[in-house]
């Protein structure tokens, strides 16, 4: 990795908006300076050197977007950038570049390095407009060189401080070796603070100018905050920071990854469109307050037991304020369906005890079952119910029985009995069985059809006076040359005269 100065230099980035005036070499007003400015290639990166006092460089952007500009210097000592952008007397600054100690373990021993990042600022143009660098050499020195690049991008962003455990041995005054680990910074990573580009799906790299992307902010601005419907992050995500994706409410689809140790206040806050199961990692240690608050999660899984869940941060949606009559008066509440999912004894159980929230052990768990498929049962055929277990994703089959008919009526005659059962839709017939036995034992038992779709009533005659007779009833259906019959229902009795 290339080192640069530890000290910032400031970028002024400006727009021309006389282009058909303005040629290189001989460039108007710079804060009321004639500006000799060389042309630097977008997209590459250039090497070179100030001498004196001021040096200017120009990028002219070939087609409109937003350009990342990064300087860095070969020593801090020697050189700095100073932004005044044309025609204006205004002092902006250039990002800072970031520096620090950079730990590492070489034979189990701590080692430190110094090191730095470029600066780099960020500037929208128009096809054909023109940046500007204006740069200045340090007393103590007549010359220093310079790297300066100005490179079309999708993202804004800052260089910012990695850190991480590391297990190295240590020496005691007395030449007593021991192991000790603690946090060190460890290099440097990117925060992503702003996507620039028009893609509604959005994924986010894992690299920006060599360094991985550890950590994303305020990800977009009006209008694209409005639009975009998915972002994809990459692996190497450390922290969503407070309010990254807040009021993203189109958004319906993005990824936790497993590397994501921290999620900041409101980070999802207002994202209506994200719904399902929400997943927390093992590895994320904190969940700040309102972080999915007004989302469209109906259920979360936090997997790691030492997760800490701050406040609101699930389980609440913006509701209308009932006391007052003007509808843009909203208060909160508590999701009445919503559940979570989590370790015994965990954080997140606690969290869920003290919201009122449904908890589920995800290792023992007590199941809410809810029916998610249903097959009806009729006279012919059985049905069937499938329920899933919204915690844990058991799922339970439930057999339905045939349907039965039942016998609606049963009187005695004279060496007989009328049966009635109401119509049945998708029959041929009834079959009406009888027997002096309640078993209805194949020698007592004795059975006739009656061809017709309407409602039963059939009178059975030749019985025995005097004698007790049980009766039960079923349907039948003739396909071709198959007779198809459903299963009797409950027999009644009656006594014939």
């Amino acid at each position: 990795m290339k080192t640069f100065a530890k000290k910032s230099f400031a970028v002024v980035l400006a727009m021309l908006m006389a282009l058909s005036a303005l040629t290189v070499g001989s460039i108007s007003a710079f804060a009321g300076d004639v500006i000799p400015a060389a042309q630097i290639p977008v997209g590459t990166e250039t090497a070179v050197t100030v001498r004196g006092n001021f040096a200017y460089y120009a990028f002219q952007a070939p087609q409109a977007g937003t350009y990342a500009v990064k300087v860095a210097a070969d020593n801090d000592s020697k050189v700095g950038v100073y932004p005044r952008p044309l025609n204006t007397d205004g002092d902006y600054d250039l990002n800072d570049s970031v520096s620090g100690m950079v730990n590492f373990v070489w034979n189990n021993e701590l080692k430190e390095v110094y090191n730095y990042t470029p600066s780099v600022d960020f500037i929208t143009l128009a096809a054909g407009d023109f940046g500007y660098i204006k740069a200045w050499v340090d007393e103590d020195a007549t010359n220093a060189s310079i790297s300066v690049s100005m490179t079309e991008t999708e993202f804004m962003y800052n260089y910012t401080r990695v850190y991480d455990e590391l297990t190295y041995n240590e020496t005691d005054y007395d030449g007593t070796v021991y192991t000790q680990t603690e946090e060190c910074m460890v290099g440097f990573g990117v925060d992503v603070h702003n996507y620039c580009g028009a893609s509604t799906v959005v994924v986010v790299p894992q690299m920006i100018d060599g360094y991985n992307v550890t950590e994303v902010s305020n990800f977009a601005s009006f209008p694209m905050d409005k639009n975009i419907v998915s972002v994809t992050l990459p692996e190497t995500i450390k922290a969503i920071n407070g309010d990254a994706f807040e009021g993203m409410y189109s958004l319906k689809s993005i990824n936790i990854p497993a590397s994501v140790e921290r999620i900041g206040g409101y980070a999802f806050s207002g994202c209506k469109a994200l719904s399902g199961r929400l997943y927390i990692g093992e590895n994320i240690e904190y969940v700040g307050s309102h972080a999915f608050f007004d989302t469209g999660f109906d259920s979360v899984y936090v997997a790691g037991k030492k997760t800490v869940v701050d406040d609101y941060a699930f389980g609440y949606k913006r509701v209308l304020e009932e006391t007052t009559v003007d509808p843009s008066d909203t208060t909160f509440a508590i999701d009445a369906n919503f559940i979570i999912i989590g370790p015994a004894n965990s954080y997140a159980q606690k969290y869920a005890v003290n919201n009122g929230i449904a908890f589920y052990d995800a290792f023992n768990c007590a199941h809410c079952y809810v029916t998610t498929a249903s097959t009806a049962a009729t006279l012919f055929k059985t049905g069937s119910t499938t329920e899933v277990c919204r915690a844990c994703g058991s799922v339970k089959k439930t057999t339905v029985a045939k349907k039965k008919i039942a016998v609606k009526s049963l009187k005695a005659k004279k060496k007989a009995f009328v049966v009635k059962a109401a119509k049945q839709s998708g029959i041929t017939g009834y079959q009406i069985q009888y027997s002096t036995s309640k078993k209805f034992t194949k020698k007592t038992t004795k059975s006739v059809k009656v061809k017709t779709t309407k409602a039963l009533s059939k009178t059975v005659k030749g019985l025995k006076s005097g004698k007790k007779y049980y009766v039960r009833v079923r349907a039948y259906k003739v396909s071709g040359k198959k007779t198809t019959y459903g299963v009797y229902g409950a027999a009644k009795s009656v006594k014939v005269k």
